[in-house]
C-alpha cells in the first residue's frame, strides 16, 4: 500500500467503526423501545379487552332485561318450590287485573304456590267495591286502578295484609324476589274497601312492570 493508500485507509477506519458504534447502539435501542412498547401494548391490549367484556356483560343483562319485559311474566317453579322448602306458610288470595298477561302469571303462580305446599285459593280477577261502599267513593274509585282499590300498587305485584316482619310473609318475599321476573312490592296497610282476612296474605297482580321500572331477571 502507497502512502496515499495508507492516508486514506488511517482516515476512514475509525470513523467507520465509530459508524458501525452508532448503529449498533441504535439497533440495540430500537430493541429496547421494541421491548418495551410491546409490553405497555399488551398492558392496553389487556384493559381493551376487560372493557370490551366488561361492555358485553352489560349490554347481555340488558337483552335480559328487554326480553323479560318484552315476554310473558314468569316464575321458576322448581326454584320457586326449593326456596320455600321447611318455610312457614300461610292463607294466599291471589287477586289480578284481567288480561292475557296477567292470566298467564298468576296461573304459574298458584302452580308455585301448590308445589309448595301452601293454602291457596283459585286466582281471580279484582272483584268490584262492595255495595257498602259509599255512591261517592264508588265513583272516585273508577279514575283509581283496580289494583289500588284492592290494596296494591298499579303496576307489579304486591303483597298485602299480613305483616311485613312475619315469617310467611318474609318467606314468599324473598322466594317471589328470587325466581320471578315480576317486580314486587309490599303494601302493609292493605285495603280500607277491600280489607284482607286475618291470617291471609294477598297477592294483587297489577299491569306488567313497564320500562320505567324494570323488574330483575333471577337465574334460573
Amino acid at each position: 500500500m502507497n502512502d496515499a493508500g495508507l492516508a486514506t485507509a488511517t482516515y476512514w477506519a475509525p470513523l467507520l467503526e465509530t459508524i458501525a458504534d452508532i448503529a449498533f447502539a441504535i439497533v440495540i435501542v430500537a430493541l429496547a423501545v421494541e421491548l418495551v412498547a410491546g409490553r405497555i401494548a399488551k398492558r392496553f391490549e389487556r384493559e381493551i379487552d376487560a372493557a370490551r367484556e366488561l361492555k358485553i356483560a352489560e349490554l347481555n343483562n340488558e337483552t335480559s332485561q328487554l326480553r323479560a319485559l318484552a315476554g310473558p311474566r314468569e316464575i321458576y317453579l322448581e326454584s320457586f318450590r326449593k326456596e320455600m322448602e321447611d318455610k312457614p306458610k300461610a292463607h294466599i288470595q291471589i287477586w289480578y287485573l284481567e288480561s292475557e298477561d296477567a292470566r298467564w302469571y298468576v296461573n304459574r303462580l298458584y302452580a308455585a304456590l301448590s308445589i309448595s305446599g301452601w293454602e291457596v285459593d283459585m286466582p281471580v280477577p279484582i272483584p268490584p267495591l262492595p255495595d257498602s261502599v259509599d255512591s261517592r267513593l264508588r265513583e272516585m274509585s273508577l279514575r283509581i286502578s283496580k289494583a289500588s282499590m284492592a290494596g296494591g300498587q298499579p303496576f307489579g305485584t304486591t303483597l298485602v295484609g299480613g305483616n311485613p316482619d312475619d315469617e310467611p310473609t318474609k318467606a314468599l318475599r324473598d322466594a317471589l324476589r328470587k325466581t320471578s321476573t315480576e317486580q314486587l312490592l309490599y303494601g302493609s296497610s292493605g285495603s280500607q274497601f277491600m280489607p284482607v282476612p286475618k291470617g291471609t296474605v294477598r297477592i294483587v297482580v297489577g299491569e306488567k312492570t313497564g320500562p320505567m321500572a324494570p323488574a330483575s331477571v333471577p337465574p334460573r
